[in-house]
């Protein structure tokens, strides 16, 4: 039986062939998961009275059973060496199942589910399994290495393709179609960064890159499953702790607004952080371009805006590339010096009022203009009385020597509050702060 199911392996017969094979010897249904539990192959038999169909999911690299089954079973290896027996519920029926785990030292490759309905195991079927179950070992590593190979080659065409290294448009097509994206098509970026706060203090390098790592697998099953939620198609992959997401239209389509992208990223986020209560998630995106060729700028473009949100310090937070337009602006065209400059001309005097009287009349007006200096709507926003912010305004114009109705002083206030936003921390280094 070693012989027959090593030289199905040796000859390329793969999960497939050997799950057929040790089905018809033990005469029983078989399953093969991934050490995730999602189902791998199974195979199931004519003579089995209660059909896999019946009661498990069989939809591939999906989870086969339940969680409160999942849960049943011992994560260490060394209490499942050899094959466990858990009873499965089903409505009117209770299957006995019998487990054993694929594994190669301690890491554990996978796991054999015999659904045992057709007849008992032998003393033969247990010695069979555990040949089985290294065979499938084998398989699994050579799988593995496989998709590394596979892997390795789609990160480097997506790493020429996001920093704009393909020039040729015949390598690009012949790139695209290999790897599943329409030349055709246009593009934009999602650029999704995750921290983990849970996983800060794993000392065990080894460890950590394996738990963020199945974070960030099951975050991408989790964008996959909701792509049906844009009109577009969706490619994600992950490195250095993000996920990017590149979201195709045909080019006759009408163009993605801003809003869509920001409501199908927040939809994205939502999702996200109910499954992954311990994980923080920033979400930049990029402009959408006509061609898949300019879609590096759309990556460049959703990653500063996630700088920007690091550098204002924000959490949970979706942000579009032309919500910071300004800021792209300020922070590129003048220089630092200058900024201060300006910031303290036209807002000085309330920054100084601030540091000296403990005041906060500077984030008041800020929300004073984010919500079109309208009174009643700022004041619930600041959860403060009406008469309060009143109070606030006048107290700012008296300070600024304005009534605050001169367009050019309100576009040079609102100015001067974005550079405030900006510069951050640095003011207070400032010579006029001290």
């Amino acid at each position: 039986m070693h012989n027959t199911l090593f030289k199905v392996a040796l000859e390329g017969g793969g999960i497939e062939s050997i799950s057929s094979k040790l089905a018809e010897t033990i005469n029983n249904p078989i399953i093969f998961l991934d050490n995730d539990w999602n189902l791998l192959h199974y195979t199931d038999l004519d003579t089995n009275p209660v059909p896999l169909a019946y009661g498990i999911n069989l939809q591939k690299n999906r989870p086969t059973f339940s969680k409160d089954f999942i849960d049943t079973i011992p994560n260490d290896l060394n209490e499942m060496q050899k094959s466990i027996t858990r009873i499965y519920q089903l409505e009117d029926l209770a299957v006995t199942c019998r487990i054993l785990p694929v594994a190669v030292a301690n890491y554990i490759y996978g796991y054999i589910v015999i659904w045992q309905t057709v007849r008992d195991l032998n003393e033969f079927d247990f010695i069979v399994l555990e040949q089985a179950s290294t065979i499938v070992a084998l398989e699994r590593i050579k799988q593995k290495e496989i998709e590394g190979v596979r892997l390795k080659i789609k990160q480097e065409f997506f790493d020429d393709l996001l920093t704009g290294k393909i020039t040729s448009l015949e390598t690009l097509q012949t790139l695209c179609d290999l790897h599943g994206l329409k030349i055709n098509h246009k593009y934009f970026c999602i650029v999704i960064s995750i921290s983990h706060e849970n996983l800060q203090n794993q000392h065990d390098l080894i460890s950590r890159k394996y738990e963020t790592d199945n974070i960030a697998k099951n975050c991408m099953n989790l964008i996959y499953e909701h792509s049906s939620t844009i009109n577009g198609e969706i490619t994600c992959l992950y490195r250095n702790n993000q996920i990017i997401i590149l979201v195709g239209q045909q080019d006759d389509k009408q163009d993605f607004t801003i809003n869509e992208t920001k409501q199908y990223a927040e939809n994205i986020l939502q999702l996200l952080v109910q499954q992954h209560t311990q994980t923080s998630f920033l979400i930049g995106i990029g402009k959408e371009y006509k061609h898949i060729r300019f879609v590096h700028k759309s990556f460049a473009e959703a990653h500063e805006a996630l700088r920007l949100m690091h550098r204002f310090e924000e959490r949970g937070a979706v942000a579009h590339y032309a919500d910071h337009s300004i800021y792209h602006f300020l922070d590129s065209n003048i220089n630092e010096v200058q900024l201060k400059d300006f910031f303290l001309e036209s807002l000085g005097s309330v920054f100084e009022h601030d540091l000296l009287h403990g005041t906060s009349y500077l984030l008041t007006l800020e929300n004073y203009f984010i919500n079109h200096m309208n009174i009643s709507e700022t004041a619930k926003e600041m959860f403060i009385h009406r008469n309060t912010l009143i109070y606030r305004i006048e107290k700012i114009k008296e300070i600024l020597k304005t009534d605050l109705k001169s367009y050019e002083e309100l576009l040079q206030i609102q100015l001067a509050l974005r550079i405030y936003r900006l510069l951050g921390k640095s003011l207070y280094h400032d010579e006029f702060a001290d």
